[in-house]
């Protein structure tokens, strides 16, 4: 049975629609904007990112670990992120290949219909921000 929410992509010799993470899924989404997102029940992945199949799976692991909502233990796995761990080469020349991808770094960015906000990239703003300042007061 083929949840009728996700699309059917066969890739090469790589059949993506068969792939655990697909059937065990809220919706699968896509936004040129990011590589890959949680908003509430939808992931929302670059319609490219079918493209690197390892890659795809490792964004994807990485989106189904995240809660419904914002807690800390999303924040914990954004800082930790153990899912990308031997594909953040391809991550990020997959992100330099896509550049409309950076959007989806800022705490504020438009995937698909939604606005989010990223409370983790808003915290790492704030303190990047902090630390801009501090370094400017002391030096002035």
């Amino acid at each position: 049975m083929v949840n009728d929410n996700c699309r059917r992509l066969s890739i090469s010799s790589v059949n993506l629609e068969n792939s655990v993470e697909v059937y065990l899924m809220p919706t699968i989404q896509y936004s040129e904007n990011t590589v890959g997102c949680r908003i509430g029940d939808e992931i929302w992945v670059h319609p490219k990112l079918y493209t690197e199949p390892e890659l795809y799976h490792a964004i994807v692991g990485h989106e189904r670990k995240h809660t419904k909502g914002f807690s800390v233990k999303d924040i914990t796995l954004d800082i930790v992120n153990d899912d990308l761990e031997g594909h953040k080469k391809a991550y990020w020349k997959f992100m330099f290949k896509n550049p409309k991808t950076f959007l989806g770094l800022l705490p504020i960015s438009k995937i698909g219909p939604h606005w989010t906000l990223d409370g983790t990239m808003l915290g790492f703003s704030i303190l990047a921000a902090a630390l801009v300042w501090f370094l400017l007061a002391s030096l002035l």
